[in-house]
């Protein structure tokens, strides 16, 4: 089969809803000097340059981790008796997708970039994607670019330049480089890039590359900006840089003058607490040298309260150009033309897109142009919008026919109708430009927050994901699921003594219950106050000797003993602070908030409770009265707090320091109820860990969630390896295990859900 029509009879329309998210902007960063200077020169040894102190070390640290993951893959695959990971899917939901790559001379290839689930290729239009990145240190991509002068050859730029709103998106490790179509990688630097917003080739000279990066999303660094090779990635020159928090998030060639360049700079700042998506170093530059100097372009193009900038130009008519932007909020603030290679610009009529990018503006920033004609134009926002008279009028082609959120668009130049889009619902295209879109029902690329087995049925399970809402398996055979609720779901609940009780939570706190197995819900938040800081994934647990009881964690913690009809507090607030130093924060920038829970099963009255600012406390009367138990502990996140099943003095927890850009693991033990601690972290690989799940039928056994799989050992011993075969390096958020079964369950983050037997 390899003609597009006879491939389009295989697809399902679909299309999900989802929840939206916003922002605030914080203070403004110092204006930066070198926005003022008309040409930019490159900064001179900036490869040599690099952060002191613990910074570099974590990067060291987060390498090394990378390289152990990798190593004991290896090393796991020589011994024939592991047990080997099952990926249970989803296909057909699909996840975010950053890229869509597709050479002019190959139009029957398809590359596509998962957000945090590795590249995907699809040949001569067939019924599967093939991953062909897996065996890399890491999933996580911004761009993929094939030369155009010999489409064997591709770049693959790692990490997401998408910022995040409540959700979070993963650094890379730099740029990666194959000849032979995608069969075999070579890693060729800019490691410290950590996010790629765009890869370039000359359209002669496929060793002539140019990268924007966006540096690292949780700490300033300079690494970021336009980079240049000549010789296919060996070395590399640094060639725009502005500030440590400005990066390149868009780039074009020229497609006949290959020393003509546009750079798009992106100004944004993230952690934990604060968040600014714009400032006063954002602009649109052009360099006519190769970019060996560089000036902004200011005639016509916005000056003041600048946010993300996407570019594009019309390959027939490369004077031609069109710039859309985002002010500082996220807010559309215009889209811009020039017909004369940026000389000038002047605004387009874009009155009808006003809402397009409904606050969220950093998640979007992208523009698309026919290859032909440079009047059809598509705007990438929220939904897709087309104009075909050169911005006069718009006209929403997306809306109920495709997910929400777009990130990638790729116009095939034989045939301008047929268009491909990515989306956080995966890859779509249409054969008659925008007017009836089809799904890839193939991609397992979903970034599932949590997972639950059903609790009678070991086929049967529910996970929380990305932008796909709650999801339950239809069939794990097929890896077929439907959406159970809508929303960025999180935590799924089922009652074991009556499965017809679901609970299902979403996004800041928003919690419901159903009577009927899953099929509606209604709102279980009563009694519980709208104004308390409730987290992107708040947590809720149920009580495991009464089924009735649940427990919901804001600032403080509430409980519930009717099956979430109403709510009490039964804690004063726990976190240190619910403040930014006089920023504003918001239900999209949350901090101060209970982060995870845990019960004791043989002795319900003991409850631990840890925050995203490092508290860790303990009530040994139900609620009553509550302990600091974490004085001496690190002041991080606190991800997981397990009790042990048959002995509740003993207690495991973990720290999460990937939102203060620390890339260590943190796993502690205490047998004498949080009195005194034992970091148990021992040969753990140093990467964020997600979760920790004591075995209820081996309690010496604890198995470790971590963003570069899963790994399990003997408590006693405190020497940790990495579980079975097959799963890739992919951050694993979440680990449920079926008890009568003995199947473990792995929520990933960008490749869906993953079962392993247990013996």
């Amino acid at each position: 089969m390899t003609s597009i029509s006879k491939y389009i009879a295989l697809f399902t329309i679909s299309y999900y809803l989802i929840g939206l998210g916003c922002t605030h902007q914080s203070k403004d960063l110092p204006i930066p000097t070198a926005k003022k200077a008309k040409k930019l020169k490159p900064l001179p040894g900036f490869l040599q340059q690099r952060i002191a102190g613990v910074d570099g070390v974590n990067y060291a640290r987060y390498e090394a981790a990378l390289e152990q993951a990798l190593l004991d893959r290896t090393i796991n695959k020589e011994k024939k008796d592991l047990p080997e990971w099952q990926s249970l899917g989803p296909l057909n939901i699909g996840g975010r997708v950053t890229d869509i790559a597709i050479h002019p001379q190959d139009e029957q290839t398809i590359y596509v970039a998962g957000a945090s689930g590795g590249v995907f290729k699809l040949t001569e239009m067939g019924e599967q994607m093939t991953p062909i990145f897996d065996e890399q240190k890491s999933l996580s991509i911004g761009d993929i670019a094939i030369a155009p002068s010999n489409k064997n050859i591709l770049y693959v730029g790692t990490g997401e330049a998408n910022a995040g709103g409540g959700s979070i998106t993963y650094d890379g490790i730099g740029i990666f480089k194959s000849t032979n179509a995608g069969e075999t990688w070579s890693h060729i630097g800019l490691d410290n890039t950590r996010n790629i917003g765009r890869i370039v080739v000359d359209p002669k000279d496929p060793n002539r590359v140019y990268v924007g990066a966006m540096g690292s999303l949780f700490k300033d660094n300079p690494e970021r900006g336009v980079f240049r090779s000549v010789d296919g990635g060996e070395t590399w020159e640094h060639v725009l840089g502005l500030t440590d928090s400005t990066g390149c998030i868009d780039l074009i060639v020229h497609p006949t003058q290959a020393n003509i360049l546009y750079a798009s700079m992106w100004e944004r700042v993230r952690r934990p607490d604060r968040r600014k998506y714009g400032g006063a170093s954002c602009g649109l530059y052009r360099s006519k040298d190769g970019g060996t100097t560089w000036e902004e372009m200011t005639n016509g193009l916005p000056q003041s309260d600048l946010g993300r900038i996407g570019i594009s130009q019309c390959k027939a008519q490369p004077n031609i150009l069109y710039a859309i932007y985002a002010d500082e909020s996220g807010d559309f603030k215009g889209i811009f033309k020039t017909t004369n290679g940026g000389k000038k610009w002047f605004q387009i009529y874009d009155k009808q897109l006003t809402q397009m990018y409904a606050s969220y503006g950093w998640w979007f920033g992208n523009i698309r142009v026919d290859p032909h004609d440079p009047d059809v134009i598509y705007a990438l926002g929220l939904d897709v919008y087309k104009s075909e008279d050169g911005g006069l009028s718009w006209q929403n082609i997306s809306q109920n026919a495709v997910h929400y959120d777009q990130h990638a668009m790729q116009i095939l130049e034989s045939n301008p109708q047929i268009a491909f889009l990515g989306n956080d619902g995966g890859l779509y295209m249409t054969q008659n430009g925008g007017e009836e879109w089809l799904h890839y029902p193939y991609l397992p690329i979903t970034q599932f927050y949590t997972c639950k087995f059903h609790p009678t049925d070991s086929n049967q399970l529910f996970g929380g994901s990305q932008d796909n809402g709650v999801l339950r398996s239809v069939s794990i055979k097929d890896q077929q699921w439907n959406m159970m609720h809508d929303g960025d779901g999180m935590e799924v609940l089922v009652d074991p003594n009556n499965p017809k009780l679901v609970y299902a939570s979403y996004q800041y706190g928003q919690f419901s219950r159903s009577l009927d197995g899953g099929e509606q819900f209604i709102d279980a938040t009563w009694g519980i106050a709208e104004e308390d800081p409730k987290n992107w994934n708040t947590p809720v647990v149920m009580d495991p000797v009464n089924s009735q009881v649940f427990y919901y964690g804001t600032n403080r913690l509430y409980r519930s003993e009717n099956g979430a009809a109403s709510w009490q507090v039964i804690s004063p607030p726990f976190t240190k602070t619910y403040q930014n130093n006089g920023s504003i924060l918001s239900s999209s920038i949350v901090y101060g908030t209970i982060t995870t829970i845990a019960i004791a099963a043989n002795n319900n009255q003991v409850i631990y409770i840890g925050t995203d600012d490092g508290q860790v406390f303990a009530s040994f009367d139900g609620g009553v009265g509550w302990t600091d138990v974490g004085t001496h502990l690190p002041n991080k996140w606190v991800s997981r707090i397990a009790i042990d099943p048959t002995d509740y003095k003993k207690v495991y927890l973990s720290f999460s320091g990937y939102r203060k850009a620390d890339e260590g693991a943190y796993v502690f033990q205490s047998q004498d109820n949080g009195q005194h601690w034992t970091d148990i972290t021992n040969n753990l690989p140093q990467a964020p860990v997600n979760d920790l799940l004591i075995d209820p039928q081996q309690p010496n056994i604890l198995y470790i969630a971590t963003d570069v799989g899963v790994y399990q050992g003997d408590i006693h011993q405190q020497k940790w390896q990495l579980l079975g075969n097959g799963l890739p390096i992919v951050p694993v958020t979440d680990l449920d295990l079926h008890k009568a079964s003995r199947k473990l369950a792995a929520a990933t983050y960008g490749r869906s859900i993953y079962q392993l037997d247990l013996p």
